[in-house]
């Protein structure tokens, strides 16, 4: 149960689930496995932390996906560093959330400064800068037409 490739099965198992609420109880497990096997700064526990707040939007619980990917970007902060690009990819799904959750504003900050860090990091051409780029305009123009709306 506690071998490596049990985690990865069981990692590839809670990807399966079809069921939000089923794959949510299946990271939250392997999380904890991770936790105790791996550690906390373990990238594999990481990624699962990473995918736990993502099915938890998939769920419908956007302020807990919000809060998860907040705690993410603080622990991958320290243990990764802030120009990993492992970082700065969940910095633009903590703004992602935030654009979920409605929270259009913060979204657009959270977008810009992601946007800056990656130019700065990465350069201007990589995909990851490319991406948070049109997540960004995207944003802008969903806050300009919900303006527009009113």
């Amino acid at each position: 149960m506690d071998h490596p490739y049990t985690l990865t099965i069981r990692a590839s198992l809670a990807r399966m689930q079809e069921d939000a609420a089923e794959a949510v109880e299946a990271y939250a497990r392997m999380l904890a496995v991770q936790k105790r096997l791996l550690g906390a700064d373990h990238p594999d526990t990481l990624t699962t932390l990473n995918n736990l707040a993502g099915v938890r939007a998939w769920a419908g619980d956007t302020a807990g996906a919000t809060g998860a990917y907040a705690e993410l970007v603080e622990h991958m902060v320290r243990v990764q560093g802030p120009d990993h690009p492992g970082t700065l990819a969940t910095q633009g799904n903590l703004a992602r959330s935030h654009r979920e959750a409605g929270n259009l504003e913060h979204a657009i900050s959270l977008y810009e400064q992601t946007l800056a860090d990656c130019v700065r990091a990465l350069g201007e051409d990589d995909p990851l800068t490319g991406a948070i780029r049109i997540d960004l305009a995207a944003v802008v123009a969903q806050r300009e037409g919900r303006d527009e709306a009113s």
